[in-house]
């Protein structure tokens, strides 16, 4: 009797397991960027460097990824412009634009007259 439950719950455990593994998606390599010497790929959040003609992929970053992504543009590059921090610094600035913080107001100045302070008031 021990025997069939521990079968029946090794194989209930065995099922859940493989239906995890097939509902899960597999992780691809995603944005690549190919230069003269070497392509550059997103994979698992993570940036990826390896050479054109293959090899070992070299990990160049840990951790989260980039929160805006871009298309990257040799020219621009070259020219000394930052596509993703542009691009950064535009979605922040809309974000401003529609939600901009309230303006705040400007405090009473004290009023010395007659030796003791007191507050004016406007």
């Amino acid at each position: 009797m021990k025997r069939t439950v521990l079968l029946v719950a090794l194989s209930m455990f065995c099922t859940a397991v493989m239906a995890s593994a097939q509902t899960e998606s597999p992780l691809l390599a995603r944005n690549p960027s190919i230069s003269w010497d070497q392509t550059a790929f997103v994979y698992a959040g993570d940036l990826w460097v390896v050479g054109r003609e293959g090899g070992d992929a070299r990990r160049l970053t840990a951790g989260d990824a980039p929160d805006i992504e871009v298309e990257l543009d040799p020219k621009a590059w070259r020219q000394g412009h930052d596509l993703q921090l542009e691009k950064a610094v535009e979605v922040v600035m809309e974000a401003l634009r529609r939600n901009s913080p309230p303006t705040p107001r400007k405090p009473a100045y004290p009023n010395y007259h007659n030796g003791r302070p007191t507050v004016s008031r406007q």
